[in-house]
This record gives C-alpha cells, sequence and structure tokens, in this order.
C-alpha cells in the first residue's frame, strides 16, 4: 500500500510527456534486462582510440615538478592514507571499515547485502532489501581512492598504486554491467566515473599509461569506462528528476569522454554534456546566484560541479561562454553573503555532503571553505599566488575558468566591508541578509525548491536564522535522514522543525514522500530596507491559504537586538491553532520562566534574552519524541537534542504577535 500511495503521489506531479517519456525507459529497461539474461553487455567491441589525462604530462619530468610543488605546498597525512589502505573509509561524520578485500555489496553500517539482480529493477529505498544505501554507494564512488593516487604522485610508493589498482579491478569484476545497486543511478556512475579519470591522471603523471597500463586486465577496464558512458547517457535524469542529479551525470559524462576517446561516442557524449551543462547552469540557478533547489549545500555542490566542468571545458579548448562564469560568480557571491563573517553557511534545506571530488584522506566532505576559495582562485586567475587547498591546486592544474583579472569587488566576498548595505537582497531566490553590528540574520521568502517534486527543499517558508559574532543561535535544525526514516525525514523537512509558524499542526506544503512534495507555498518578499537605525525585511507565503490563513512575517534588526513580527490574516472565523517554533544551536542553553526566557551559549560573553508574548503558551523542548520537537542535525545519519522554544494559541480570525530579541553582557542588564 505505501508503494502504491508513492506511485500514485508521484503521478500527480508528472506532466503527460514525463508519464510518456517514463513509460518509454521502462520498456528499454525491459528490453534491455532480457538481452542481459542472454549474455549480452554494451561494449563488447568497443574501441579506445586514445587517452588525455586531465593533468597533462606523460613525461617523467612534467610527472617530478608537479609531485615537487605538490610537497612543497601540501603534507601527506600518512595515518589518514595508510587508514584508506587498509579499508578505513571516512564518511557521514564516522569510518567504516571496509576491509582490504572489499564486499562491493554488503553494507557496512548495517551488515546487509544488497542483491545482485538487474540493478535498474532494484528498490534502492527499501532498507530491508539493500540496508543504508547512501553508505554502500558512497563507498562504490570511488573518491576515497582519490587521495591514494595523490599519495603516490607525492611519493612514488609503488604501494598505494597498488591499493587503488586492485580496488577498480575488484570492483569491475564484482559489478558486471546492469548487476547490483550500483547500476540502478545514473548520478552514481557519473561520480565513479570522475574517480575513475581523476585516478587515471594522477597515475599518469609517474606510470605512462596510467590506469590503463596498471590494471590486471586492459580490457575489462577499457570496457567498464565505455559502460559507464553508455550508462549515463540513456539514464539522464530528466522532467521532475532534472536537479543536481542531472549536473552530477553530465559532468561524469564529460569528465569521462573527454579523458578517454571512444572515438564518436566520446565526441557524442562531449557535445551532449557540454550543451547541456551550459543550459543548466542557467535553469537551475537563478541570476542573482541562488540555486533553485533552495538548499544551501546543495549549492554548494552545484558549485564544485559547474567549477569542475568549466575547468575541464578549458582544459581542452573548448571553455564555457561568459554567462556560465557570471552564474558561477553570482553562485559563490550568494554563498559568501549568506556565512556570517568568521562562521558557516547555515543549513537550510536538504544535505548529503556530496562533493564531486575529495582530496583529503582525512577529511569524508569538503569544508565548505575550501570550495568557495577554490573558486575564488579560479575565478581571479592569479598562477602566482599559492592554491589555498589541494583542490584549487587540482582544479588550475586542470585549467582557469577565467584568463582576466576579476576585480576584487566583483568577487562577493559576503559583503563585509564597512562600505556594504545592511540589508542585502538576492529577489530571485528569495533571501535577505541583515547585517547590523555584530549581528547576522538570513530571511527565507524564497520558494519552496526546483521543479514539481522540489525534492530537496523543506517547509521553511519566512524562516529565519540568526548569528552573533559569527556563530549561530537561532537555527535551521538539518537534515539528518534521507531513506528509511518514516519519521525523523519528514519531520527535519517539515514546518515544525524550522523557525516559523505552523497553522493546525499541519507543514506549509503537502508531503507526497521523501522526496516529494504535492503543493509548494507560494511565498514572496514584500519590502526591504533601513529607517532610524532599524534594518528590516518582509514577506508572506499562503501555503495556509487551504485552512484559510496567510502569514505575514517582518523582522527587525539592530546593532545588537532584533525583533520577529507575525500577522495571521484569516479568511474565516473557524477556530485555528498557531504555533510558532524557535530553534537553538546545540551549543545553546535555554532557560524559560513565564513570559521571559534566556539564552547561554558555551564560550559567550553575551546571553540573548527573548521577551515572549503573554497571551501564548510557551513550552521548551529538549529530544522530545512526543511531541517530536527539540532536534538537531550536523550531518547525514546524526542526529542530537537541541533546545526548541514553541509558542500555541487557539484563535478565531486574525492574529497579530511580536517578538522580541536582544543580547546582553553575561551580568549586565
Amino acid at each position: 500500500m505505501r508503494n502504491y500511495r508513492l506511485l500514485i503521489n508521484r503521478l500527480r506531479t508528472m506532466s503527460t510527456g514525463e508519464v510518456a517519456h517514463r513509460l518509454r525507459r521502462a520498456l528499454a529497461q525491459r528490453l534491455e534486462h532480457a538481452r542481459l539474461t542472454l549474455g549480452w553487455s554494451p561494449g563488447q567491441t568497443c574501441c579506445l582510440q586514445a587517452d588525455l589525462p586531465l593533468f597533462g604530462g606523460g613525461s617523467d619530468d612534467d610527472g617530478k615538478a608537479l609531485a615537487d610543488r605538490w610537497n612543497a605546498l601540501f603534507c601527506l597525512d600518512l595515518a589518514a592514507v595508510n587508514g584508506l589502505m587498509a579499508g578505513r573509509i571516512p564518511m557521514f561524520g564516522q569510518v567504516f571499515d571496509i576491509g582490504v578485500d572489499v564486499d562491493w555489496h554488503r553494507d557496512p553500517k548495517t551488515g546487509r547485502r544488497a542483491p545482485r539482480s538487474y540493478g535498474l529493477g532494484i528498490d534502492y529505498r527499501r532498507p530491508e532489501v539493500v540496508g543504508d544505501i547512501k553508505v554502500l554507494w558512497e563507498i562504490s564512488r570511488h573518491q576515497h581512492l582519490v587521495p591514494l593516487a595523490v599519495a603516490y604522485v607525492a611519493t612514488g610508493e609503488i604501494r598505494y598504486r597498488t591499493a587503488v589498482t586492485r580496488q577498480i579491478d575488484s570492483w569491475i569484476r564484482a559489478n558486471p554491467y546492469g548487476t547490483g545497486v550500483h547500476w540502478c543511478s545514473a548520478i552514481e556512475v557519473g561520480l565513479r566515473a570522475v574517480a575513475w579519470s581523476m585516478v587515471h591522471s594522477l597515475l599518469s603523471l609517474r606510470d605512462a599509461g596510467g590506469l590503463l597500463s596498471c590494471s590486471e586486465d586492459r580490457q575489462a577496464l577499457v570496457r567498464a569506462l565505455y559502460q559507464h558512458g553508455y550508462f549515463i547517457e540513456r539514464n539522464l535524469s530528466r522532467f521532475s528528476s532534472a536537479n543536481n542529479h542531472l549536473v552530477g551525470e553530465l559532468v561524469g559524462l564529460l569528465c569521462m569522454a573527454t579523458v578517454f576517446d571512444f572515438g564518436p561516442c566520446s565526441a557524442r557524449w562531449v557535445s551532449l554534456s557540454r550543451i547541456e551543462l551550459e543550459r543548466e547552469i542557467q535553469l537551475q540557478v537563478w541570476p542573482d546566484g541562488v540555486a533553485r533547489e533552495q538548499a544551501i549545500q546543495y549549492q554548494l555542490e552545484l558549485l564544485d560541479y559547474f567549477s569542475f566542468a568549466g575547468c575541464l571545458a578549458a582544459r581542452f579548448g573548448v571553455p564555457m561562454p561568459d554567462v556560465y562564469r557570471e552564474r558561477l560568480r553570482a553562485m559563490h557571491r550568494f554563498l559568501r553573503a549568506l556565512a556570517p563573517a568568521e562562521g558557516e553557511l547555515p543549513q537550510i534545506g536538504d544535505s548529503d555532503e556530496a562533493v564531486v571530488n575529495r582530496f583529503d584522506a582525512s577529511a569524508d566532505m569538503a569544508p565548505e571553505g575550501e570550495i568557495l576559495s577554490m573558486v575564488e582562485y579560479l575565478l581571479e586567475s592569479r598562477p602566482e599566488a599559492p592554491p589555498p587547498s589541494e583542490r584549487a591546486f587540482w582544479y588550475a592544474r586542470i585549467a582557469w575558468l577565467g584568463r582576466q583579472q576579476v576585480p576584487e569587488d566583483d568577487m562577493g566576498h559576503g559583503g563585509r566591508s564597512a562600505c556594504d548595505p545592511a540589508v542585502v537582497e538576492f529577489p530571485d531566490g528569495g533571501y535577505v541578509i541583515v547585517r547590523k553590528g555584530n549581528l547576522h540574520a538570513v530571511f527565507d521568502a524564497g520558494p519552496l525548491g526546483y521543479l514539481s517534486i522540489a525534492a530537496h527543499g523543506h517547509a521553511d517558508a519566512l524562516s529565519f536564522c540568526a548569528a552573533r559574532r559569527g556563530a549561530w543561535w537561532l537555527v535551521d535544525p538539518g537534515t539528518y535522514a534521507y531513506h528509511g526514516d518514516p519519521v525523523f525525514r519528514p519531520y527535519f523537512r517539515g514546518t515544525a522543525a524550522h523557525n516559523t509558524a505552523m497553522v493546525d499542526g499541519e507543514d506549509q506544503s503537502v508531503q507526497g514522500g521523501a522526496f516529494m512534495w504535492l503543493t509548494h507555498a507560494p511565498s514572496r518578499l514584500l519590502g526591504r530596507g533601513t529607517a532610524d537605525g532599524v534594518s528590516w525585511v518582509e514577506g508572506e507565503h499562503a501555503g495556509y491559504r487551504r485552512l484559510g490563513v496567510v502569514h505575514q512575517r517582518r523582522l527587525e534588526v539592530e546593532d545588537s537586538a532584533f525583533r520577529i513580527r507575525d500577522r495571521f490574516r484569516s479568511s474565516s472565523s473557524r477556530v485555528r491553532r498557531i504555533d510558532l517554533n524557535l530553534h537553538f544551536h546545540p551549543d545553546v542553553r535555554l532557560q524559560l520562566d513565564g513570559g521571559a526566557c534566556a539564552a547561554t551559549r558555551h564560550g559567550a560573553s553575551e546571553r540573548l534574552e527573548i521577551r515572549l508574548s503573554p497571551d501564548w503558551e510557551w513550552h521548551s523542548f529538549f529530544g522530545s519524541e512526543s511531541p517530536l520537537a527539540g532536534w538537531y542535525s550536523r550531518g547525514l545519519g546524526h542526529k542530537e537534542p537541541c533546545f526548541t522554544l514553541r509558542g500555541s494559541r487557539v484563535v478565531a480570525g486574525d492574529l497579530e504577535v511580536t517578538t522580541d530579541f536582544r543580547f546582553v553582557p553575561i551580568g549586565g542588564d
């Protein structure tokens, strides 16, 4: 019944064109499955005509010079690299031991083995069938092999090269085309294609032929490479699924097809991926730089994808057009503005911590600052300056995105200079950042997400986050779960988990599945400005129009205080319950006493005093499961208690309420 309901909900989000497309694809998959059972596989007669490693070289002198430069700038983390060699892989905030002889179909988190059946027919959303699919897929992306290849470049020690080629050869033997969960998602195939291309290019700096000369079965490797391109081309995400997945798939296709020349096939793949990437950066990113998925970590991921694709295009003599680079600058500008000075980006929308490449052997994800500084380095195009990270070092080696010097004020360094306005608006994406003194607030009146299902958006219209001196106090609690958690997945993406209002216990938008919304709350910015030392922004959303309510909110910010003014306009006299939710960072402690509330943060010299409306009933929650409230997630698969303050009132007709916040020195008035 659950699968039936999901199917009906999914059909409700599709156009007739998409339904026809999916029916044609389902028929093609049935035919492919039948052919595979008869012994067919794609690429049995494919021929690799040439290879062109990303980092050039091929000569001993070039490889040694690059190794010397890397060693002068960076230091090999021997403990972390040796851990990777032993099969200890950092992922999602913990280390998984997959051993040296890897079982590519066993989830090390749950111990469950995924079926070895036709990949596109496996229901990977069911943990009882595949285990934790995110963990299983992450291992087979092979991004952990890139630091091992870098270690080989840096040291020349054969054991690192052997560890890389052993795992790739093992994976190819264990995963014939079309069989198992590693052949059921095109983005997973695309990211693995990037990793293999990177590994080949790195090994080529010391060994002519790179991966092709080191593999135990060159013919099997070539066939597997071709099959990756074949699979991606035939399974690109389309219609309502054409979000960041499509970009990752196109980047994988472009990378593999430029590094490995399969003649007309590679030419077609390069042309297809370049044309579509140029189009997708304009479709998926607003002109003001906000990614239309309305998920900040995915915007960071898109920035990495598009930057890498720009490097690939420039490397092979077909640079992306000016609009492509301008959209990259706009994306960078928005992310820099979003984070407080010396602080982290807020957790808005979904996050799975993915990147296109990993270079740090000790980390399971790329810090946001690493990607942002890499983009700055590439766009400023200053080869004489030392790269700020390994990512910048290797990307710059591939190619520069733009040769001309970009003016410093065009790079969008978060607007932290003294001349910047207190209120920065991103009107397309619906975000306003208000900065007054050491206060930094983010106001969200943007759309739910991208395309009809808005897969990675959260029901957070008119939510806000607030930081003081670079540290977040009021937060978006994050994501926690994707697949297999029917309780916390809807909670973390629902309205109750965000700093906004809830009517009659319902989400602003209606959920139809773990990555699907059936309705989208319409929202808009109404205005913003500064007057008499107070900076303000105002917005509204009509997600509760189905309940007869429209919510308006105004945020006012001073140097050490801010105020939230909420107004609920009702179209009837029906009695409704309104809940206001405020979520605090896990490092913040809350004390509620009647209509007054005080928040303190470890190490902070100030406390946050909150004056609450006496007409409302106020409660605080900390890791509560009934009702579900008071939870925070620092990363996928991790949750911890945090304080949540909830005010409730039952009312008929219109309602207005004001909540005041003020930072005061500890021990002061």
